[in-house]
């Protein structure tokens, strides 16, 4: 057929993300994977030796493509208010397209425990130095008044994964995400005393 080498890896890696999210990692096989991508077994192990490590380049790959959105979103903001709230909302936007590969993972969390911790400190990490980025250039330009950034960047953290878990996991209302992340954007940039 003469694909080339990256269209069968991608290729693979498109029906091994079909397959993983629809049947969990542990229920997942080799065998299954082939099928949906129309090759022979064979063929995946000269790209990937397990379907853990297939598991962990999608997971990779998707990591890398939601802080990419994140940034572009945030490079269209023109003030730091701006690049703040949109932050909120272009994470959130983020994680809901990912939802299925994300529900895979917490599903099997403690089987993958070492992979998805190591997971959530890079992705904590890229958080960080993007709202490290926004605060200080809002302090820089005189818009905010921070007194500890490190501080602000765990309460501004905790607050959206917060808000996160509870419409995601306990409500399972998305739209009540935007409405919540608008009040808390409200609250942080005007605060709760009337004036």
């Amino acid at each position: 057929m003469g694909r080339t080498q990256r269209g069968m890896d991608l290729i693979i890696l498109k029906a091994a993300k079909t397959v993983l999210t629809r049947y969990g990692i542990r229920k997942t096989t080799m065998e299954e994977i082939a099928q949906a991508a129309h090759i022979a077994k064979s063929s995946i192990y000269h790209y990937y030796a397990s379907k853990d490590e297939i598991f962990e380049v999608i997971v990779d790959q998707e990591m890398e493509a939601t802080m990419a959105e994140i940034r572009k979103a945030i490079s269209l903001a023109s003030t730091p208010q701006e690049k703040l709230k949109v932050f909120f909302q272009a994470r959130f936007q983020a994680l809901q397209q990912a939802t299925n590969l994300y529900s895979v993972i917490l599903d099997e969390y403690f089987e993958n425990y070492v992979y998805i911790e190591n997971l959530r400190k890079d992705m904590d990490a890229l958080e960080m130095e993007i709202l490290r980025e926004i605060l200080e250039e809002g302090i820089q330009r005189g818009d905010f008044i921070v007194p500890d950034v490190d501080a602000a960047i765990i309460g501004f953290r905790a607050a959206c994964r917060g808000v996160e878990y509870y419409c995601w996991a306990v409500t399972k209302d998305f739209k009540m995400v935007e409405d919540v992340q608008n009040v808390l954007t409200n609250l942080i940039f005007y605060g709760i005393l009337k004036r």
